[in-house]
């Protein structure tokens, strides 16, 4: 994490983090995560979606606030997260 404290020094406040499982999940454990943006795919869905974390591992988010759009066929759920550090 301490490439986040130099980003922070140098004036970053934002910053797109597009990752897989295991960095999204270790910034978000690690109560860096304000907000977060998925993008779901149908084919991802289906019965050879084994990428996407359990739906039940989101819900112990601290979601604040979510946003469902659509990307084309894609679905978008946007949602802001409490307990960043």
């Amino acid at each position: 994490m301490e490439v986040l404290k130099d980003l922070h020094r140098k004036g970053v406040s934002r910053l797109l983090v597009e990752g897989g499982a295991e960095v999204a999940g270790g910034l978000i454990k690690a109560g860096k995560v304000n907000e977060v943006v998925i993008y779901l795919a149908p084919i991802l869905v289906g019965e050879r979606g084994k990428g996407l974390p359990r739906i039940e591992k989101w819900a112990n988010w601290d979601w604040r606030r979510t946003i469902t759009s659509s990307a084309g066929e894609d679905l978008c759920l946007r949602g802001k997260l409490g307990g960043a550090k």
